[in-house]
């Protein structure tokens, strides 16, 4: 599970990094990523 977690992590951290030029117009992804990336189901 740690592992996963850990290449979760970097996938998130990718997606916001791909999402930054955007700026405030993707802070909405940027939370969707957060929240998909969070879930236990």
């Amino acid at each position: 599970p740690n592992w996963a977690r850990g290449q979760l992590q970097g996938l998130v951290d990718q997606a916001h990094a791909l999402l930054h030029p955007y700026g405030d117009e993707a802070v909405l992804l940027k939370q969707a990523a957060e929240f998909v990336a969070a879930r236990n189901s």
